[in-house]
Order: C-alpha cells, then structure tokens, then sequence
C-alpha cells in the first residue's frame, strides 16, 4: 500500500512470514526518485541485527545495495515471538532512497 506525492513515494510493505520475496517483486521502486519503504519485511538479516538469514533478507539487502539505499533502523528489536522459542528480531524495517538530495 502506498500514495505518491510528486516524485515522493510512501510505501507500506507486507511481506506474509513464508513468503520468499525477491529482488524482481519490487522492481516496481525504480519508477520513483524518492522512496520511504517501511514495514514488516518479515526478511532476516544480520547486516539489520537479525540472528539468521533467510531468502527474503538476502534479497533485501541486494535491493538496498544495487539501489543505495538507507536502513533508518537501528539494531534494536522489533518482533517478540510468542510462540517458543522466545525470541527477539528485527523485521520491521523503514528504508530510504534519497534520490541524490543528500
């Protein structure tokens, strides 16, 4: 979900936890100059403080990297599972392409 403004776009990410999300689903990002992507990625990495790494984290972090992406987060924890074992991770995610203003 998401609203453009001008060349500004917001978007809201659900990325469902057995879902493998790839590089090509959001392909659709290179249409805008600026980006703000926030939301539960459900994507395990440890570059993002995450304790493992699965298919959806790598992708993510391929995204970021080809693109020049910004990671806004920090290393503290989002998630708390509630179902054990009982665990700490980080898979709400607020990301950033600038778009050169900076």
């Amino acid at each position: 979900m998401g609203i453009t403004i001008n060349d500004y776009a917001i978007i809201n990410v659900y990325n469902p936890p057995r879902n493998i999300m790839t590089i090509l689903d959001m392909g659709f990002l290179s249409r805008f100059r600026r980006i703000l992507l926030f939301g539960d990625f459900n994507s395990h990495h440890t570059m993002w403080g995450g304790r493992s790494i699965n298919p959806s984290g790598g992708s993510l972090l391929s995204l970021i990297e080809t693109n020049d992406y910004v990671m806004l987060n920090t290393s503290f924890p989002t998630h708390f599972t509630l179902v054990g074992p009982y665990v700490w991770n980080i898979l709400d995610l607020t990301i950033l392409d600038c778009g050169g203003i900076f």
